[in-house]
């Protein structure tokens, strides 16, 4: 067994931090302050999991081109994103958002696709 260093990442929209990263799979604490949103994202390979800890979870996906699909995820449920799918996290303006996201260790595969400032 071994200790691993917890590293956090502020962000514009709030921070992350990765607890756990293997060559199979990555675990991250995600915190969305209210009225922010992470910016939209695909990954053509990646497969991604997510749980709410705290708050409730505005999620805009999409799995074609000028579609959007948003989808309230509550305290204590999850959902699963299939590779190539369109998304972004957004927390509403009552209260930020906690959350657990776990993916398969593909770091770097993520093409970001802007619409950080975005109003859901």
């Amino acid at each position: 067994m071994m200790a691993m260093n917890l590293k956090t990442i502020k962000t514009k929209w709030g921070e992350e931090q990765l607890l756990i990263e293997t060559d199979r799979y990555i675990i991250k604490k995600l915190f969305i302050k209210p009225t922010r949103n992470t910016p939209q994202g695909f990954h053509m390979r990646k497969s991604k999991s997510i749980y709410i800890l705290q708050g409730t979870l505005y999620l805009d996906f999409s799995r074609e081109q000028g579609e959007s699909n948003i989808r309230k995820v509550f305290e204590g449920e999850s959902w699963h994103l299939i590779p190539k799918t369109t998304y972004r996290f957004c927390a509403p303006a009552e209260r930020g958002v906690a959350l657990l996201e776990i993916s398969t260790s593909d770091l770097k595969t993520k093409i970001g696709l802007g619409g950080e400032n975005a109003k859901i």
